[in-house]
Order: C-alpha cells, then sequence, then structure tokens
C-alpha cells in the first residue's frame, strides 16, 4: 500500500508539472524569434573618423541583426566628423560567401582570400544596413530600416 501512495504522489506531482509547462509555454509560437538588436551602437564619430584615418575601415565580419548575420564594414570620406560614413560589405560581388576581405593592419588594404586588393569603392553598399548620428555625436548602425 506505501508504494501505491508513493506512485499517485508521483502522477499528481507529474501532472501538476506538466500543467506548468503547458501554461508556460501556450504561446511560445507567438514569440519574437528574431536574433539581434536592431541597432548597434558603434561609438563616437569623432574617435570613429580618427580610428578610421589612422587605422583604415572598421570591419564587423560578424555583425548580428534581425536579418541574420551580415559582414560588413564602416569607412568615413567627409568633410566633417558628422558626414561621409558609408557601410559596405564585406564580400566582393563574384566571391563565394566565405571569401571575405580582412584588413591588413601593415598596409591598410582590404585583401580577400585569394589576395585580391580591393579599395572600399569596388565593395557594394552593405543591404539594409543604414548610419545613424545623433546629436550628441554616437553613430549607430540600424539594421532593420524602414523603407
Amino acid at each position: 500500500m506505501p508504494v501505491l501512495a508513493g506512485l499517485g504522489v508521483l502522477v499528481l506531482l507529474f501532472g501538476f508539472l506538466w500543467l506548468i509547462a503547458v501554461v508556460i509555454t501556450r504561446n511560445a509560437d507567438d514569440a519574437d524569434r528574431r536574433i539581434g538588436a536592431d541597432v548597434f551602437e558603434v561609438g563616437r564619430v569623432d574617435r570613429l573618423a580618427d580610428s578610421v584615418e589612422i587605422n583604415g575601415p572598421i570591419l564587423f565580419p560578424n555583425l548580428s541583426g534581425p536579418a541574420g548575420e551580415r559582414p560588413v564594414g564602416l569607412v568615413h570620406d567627409g568633410a566633417t566628423d558628422f558626414e561621409g560614413w558609408r557601410v559596405f560589405s564585406l564580400l566582393p560581388p563574384a566571391n563565394a560567401s566565405d571569401c571575405l576581405v580582412s584588413l591588413d593592419r601593415e598596409t591598410k588594404e582590404l585583401v580577400d582570400c585569394a589576395g585580391v586588393t580591393f579599395t572600399t569603392d569596388e565593395l557594394p553598399d552593405a543591404e539594409r544596413v543604414v548610419v545613424l548620428i545623433d546629436d550628441d555625436g554616437t553613430l549607430t548602425l540600424d539594421l532593420q530600416p524602414t523603407d
């Protein structure tokens, strides 16, 4: 008899825990399953412009947002820190998806996996990434811009 009582308690405990799991997960299919943030705060434009001038373009080969992972770079070619920013793709048009450009730290050139050198102008604009600069000079990349 004590064994049956123990089994009965275990069955009641299992049923209670199962009920809690059902209640907690009943709206799981409606959940927003996007990975990554809609915006990425890069930093202050004055510091970023100085960095680009000294070190070359800033690369983000694993930038993740709602649309997934996007390899992008950021370059500055403006008269002031607040203008002339461009986000470009690290994937040259004719390359396979795993043959991205990287920055040669010594020469400040963008080189792909085959050793081909590119300028930022030769690389396409990044798709669905927009540069935003607020009044305080903070540069943010909008990874889900509205059209």
